[in-house]
């Protein structure tokens, strides 16, 4: 059995995203490791938090913590141990690792490289200063190619690191890594779908809810912005009933100034897991825009809670929600306006995509549990 070193910085919160799906990932596996009863060793970094839940079993397993400061200190630890194996959820910031234990990694997707930027993401920024040079990027497409060619060049100090071996969490991202290290092509990338803990709820029809759902407002990949604009349209030309929209995660409302029909709007900040439960179980509609996704939970989430489901037609999104949901291209605002008008209008329709998620999300877990047992043997075996 290998010697390994658990990264537990994939789980603690940051304050940008208490909340991401890197992080429920790593959090899945641990509990599974310990489950399991497998011996380990985990790092923390000193200064963030352990989310409670994990705290507990930690404390109730036999495994060794080490509480770090800076990334060299993981380095240190490595270096001085004898571990087979470092593992991590998120290794994306390991691009300088030199040591010689190898790195098994997930590589969740390729954001950085394949959304290098977005039209809208000044708005997103806190300083002015760089708010303004955002702004000016935003209008400039040649720095969008700069920067994408500089992440590849970036990511690829860890791809092509020998000492390096990752998995992936969908089909998408194993061809997008090919696609960009065409090096990787005769290499064996192992396909481990993003595993997650739901259960179906029995307690939602249809007709229940009078808003439409959407997660993460703060995150420019996210999409909000034309999203809300798109709704703002429709509520001005009385389209859309008495329906409102829902968002979480928005730490700054003021960001969506613009919007003309803001008592249709309510902006909540990053909300805890019953919450958000409870959010999804009277929803009448999950809207999932994301420009950019390595897998995607939260339309499983909808799913689960039998809630009708829009969503983006980027990147991972077709791959996780099948036939389970109506799509758009996330930039095209009258693509989604129709979609809207068709959940709003269609209640056979939303019926159909309720059924039909519950199958998808069958389909999902099967490939969810089978994607855990190997990635458990490759850390362990």
């Amino acid at each position: 059995m290998k010697k390994v070193l658990f990264d537990g910085t994939a789980i603690q919160p940051s304050a940008q995203a208490p909340f991401h799906g890197g992080s429920e990932y790593a959090k899945y596996v641990l509990r599974e490791i310990i489950n399991r009863n497998y011996s380990f060793e985990i790092v923390f970094q000193k200064n963030l938090s352990i989310p409670e839940d994990i705290s507990k079993i930690i404390n109730h397993s036999d495994c060794k913590i080490h509480y770090i400061e800076t990334k060299s200190d993981i380095y240190r630890l490595i270096s001085t141990s004898d571990f087979d194996v470092f593992y991590s959820a998120l290794p994306y910031i390991y691009f300088d690792y030199k040591e010689d234990t190898p790195i098994l990694g997930v590589i969740h997707g390729l954001r950085s490289i394949e959304f290098p930027w977005d039209k809208y993401a000044h708005r997103f920024i806190n300083s002015s200063i760089k708010k303004i040079i955002g702004w000016f990027v935003s209008k400039v497409p040649y720095f969008w190619v700069y920067l994408k060619n500089r992440n590849i060049a970036r990511m690829s100090k860890l791809i092509l690191n020998h000492k390096f071996q990752f998995i992936t969490v969908s089909e998408h991202s194993k061809y997008s890594l090919i696609n960009f290290y065409p090096s990787l092509r005769d290499k064996k990338i192992e396909v481990c779908y993003s595993p997650l803990n739901i259960t179906r709820s029995k307690i939602k029809t249809a007709d229940n809810g009078n808003y439409y759902l959407l997660v993460s407002g703060n995150r420019v990949e996210k999409n909000v912005t034309r999203v809300l604009l798109a709704f703002d349209d429709l509520f001005t030309k009385g389209l859309l009933d008495e329906k409102t929209v829902k968002i979480t995660g928005i730490t700054n409302p003021k960001l969506f100034s613009f919007l003309k029909n803001k008592n249709r709007f309510t902006f909540l900040p990053y909300v805890s897991s019953q919450e958000l439960e409870s959010l999804y179980q009277k929803a009448f509609c999950f809207v999932y825009p994301s420009l950019n996704e390595g897998f995607g939970y939260p339309p499983l989430q909808a799913m689960a809670n039998n809630v009708p489901i829009i969503a983006s037609s980027a990147t991972s999104i077709p791959e996780v929600c099948g036939n389970a949901a109506i799509y758009f291209p996330p930039t095209n605002l009258d693509d989604l306006k129709c979609c809207l008008l068709q959940i709003n209008d269609n209640l056979k329709l939303r019926l159909e995509l309720i059924q039909k998620g519950e199958i998808r999300l069958k389909e999902i877990r099967v490939k969810q549990e089978e994607g855990i047992d190997r990635l458990i043997n490759l850390i362990f075996k």
